[in-house]
């Protein structure tokens, strides 16, 4: 299904999409009613987010709702500066809002304190960041093996390295690897700790 979220004139200039597991991608950008069973994982109301830099004030979000429900696949398009990161830091736990509501299950997100908000990425949240902030100095598996510290319940790093297939790459040095097999890495180091 896919459907545009109501973002307000100015911010986010965002368009999710939503895609259900073996749904082919929409063609339109057109809104499709959510099916009844469908319960939001992440909700958010009304999110703010205004960063201030000495006098100025300079808004990121403003009064944004979003609804993600499980399973959903949902791509966030937008110019630089319209808010697509703040929006994510904000989802992820990075960040908080300024006002408003953000919720995942039973997370409230908006006004969780540090230790809360540590938890909840710690037990539900990978992140694989641009520039992937792999060691140089570790191998492919080393770099996964750090996670397994405060992870829950880890699988072991080959393991976690063979599911995005670099088996046989695990004792390679980031600068031996291409950009590709490094975001890869870095998506099985994240994967450790969901």
């Amino acid at each position: 299904m896919s459907k545009r979220l109501p973002w307000k004139p100015n911010d986010v200039s965002a368009v999710a999409t939503r895609v259900s597991p073996g749904e082919p991608p929409p063609v339109s950008d057109g809104c499709a009613p959510r099916p009844p069973a469908a319960r939001p994982v992440f909700e958010a109301r009304a999110l703010t987010k205004t960063y201030h830099m000495g006098d100025v004030e300079v808004p990121a979000l403003r009064a944004v709702d979003l609804d993600l429900c499980r399973g959903e696949l949902v791509v966030i398009l937008g110019a630089s500066g319209s808010g697509k990161s703040t929006l994510l830091n904000i989802l992820g736990g990075l960040d908080t809002p300024t006002s408003g509501h953000v919720r995942f299950s039973d997370h409230d997100l908006a006004t969780a304190d540090a230790v809360a908000l540590t938890t909840f990425r710690r037990e539900h949240v990978g992140f694989v960041f641009q520039f992937y902030n792999l060691i140089p100095s570790l191998t492919a598996r080393e770099n996964v093996q750090l996670v397994t510290d405060i992870a829950d319940s880890p699988m072991r790093p080959e393991e976690a390295l063979a599911l995005v297939g670099l088996g046989e790459r695990l004792d390679f040095f980031p600068a031996q690897l291409s950009g590709g097999e490094q975001q890869r890495v870095a998506i099985a180091r994240d994967r450790q700790a969901a």
